[in-house]
């Protein structure tokens, strides 16, 4: 209940202090999000394809090339995010 109460708190005290700016913190909020998918995505695919996984737990290749594309998705996906923010 308490960690519950914190969030609620910490949400309502970031709204409100926001204020009329919360186009800016929605905007911030995706940009962190667009750009970090990749890096986050990265590094599950090392861990997932590391050594110290079972060679039975790993993925196939099929998943693995999978994995690539979505990979390059997300890359593409945030540099035109990007681009969109900085130039559009």
């Amino acid at each position: 209940r308490l960690a519950l109460l914190s969030v609620v708190s910490g949400a309502l005290l970031i709204l409100h202090l926001a204020g009329a700016r919360f186009t800016q913190l929605i905007d911030f909020a995706t940009t962190v999000s667009f750009l970090s998918a990749p890096v986050l995505a990265w590094i599950t695919y090392r861990v997932i394809t590391d050594a110290h996984v079972p060679e039975h737990a790993r993925p196939g290749t099929g998943m693995r090339a999978l994995s690539w594309v979505g990979l390059a998705f997300l890359v593409g996906f945030s540099l035109t995010w990007m681009g969109w923010r900085l130039f559009g």
